[in-house]
């Protein structure tokens, strides 16, 4: 028989975001626990030209505004977005909680207690240099602006060079002629 794992997570109103939903730890936490492994995402790499998303389908732009990783090559689409998997329900803080290793699996980055809001930086998701989202975060290092050209700033890049995604960090090396 196998044994079932309690879960770690909870989705839940969210307590920075009025009006959505967000991701709280069912559990204390402590720095460096995995919380999911790279290889258990479901998700597929698309370009934009050949997603071929025209201007005429705007609502398709938002969702993936809303809920995938994307830069201007292309963007990382869900199985179905009608059954999302329920770590989709991160929210941005400039100060995060959880984050990637190099090995894209995801991580506490310090110790979280239990019925805490979990948090990611989408400015190490998010590599599009058209793109802009307000920041509701407050935190005393907030942004104000979720801004898809961060990654682009050499101190943006070099402060937060290990805690790109994988994919992400690799675009970052390259344009900033990293050695690694």
């Amino acid at each position: 028989m196998k044994k079932v794992l309690p879960s770690i997570w909870e989705v839940r109103p969210s307590v920075r975001l009025e009006g959505e939903v967000g991701l709280f730890a069912s559990c204390n936490l402590t720095a460096g626990t995995l919380l999911i492994r790279g290889d258990e995402f479901d998700e597929t790499w698309v370009t934009w030209n050949k997603l071929n998303i025209g201007t005429d389908q705007p609502r398709i732009k938002g969702l993936i505004e809303k809920w995938c990783y994307f830069d201007d090559d292309g963007v990382w689409l869900p199985r179905d977005f009608k059954t999302l998997p329920v770590y989709y329900h991160i929210n941005h803080s400039c100060e995060p909680n959880i984050g990637h290793t190099q090995a894209d699996d995801w991580v506490a980055l310090r110790d979280i207690s239990s019925n805490e809001e979990l948090f990611m930086d989408f400015r190490l998701t998010c590599l599009a240099p058209w793109y802009r989202m307000e920041c509701f975060c407050g935190t005393p290092t907030c942004a104000g602006t979720i801004r898809g050209d961060a990654w682009m700033e050499r101190s943006f890049a070099m402060e937060k060079l290990n805690s790109f995604p994988p994919y992400a960090r690799a675009k970052v090396v390259a344009y900033h002629g990293l050695d690694t």
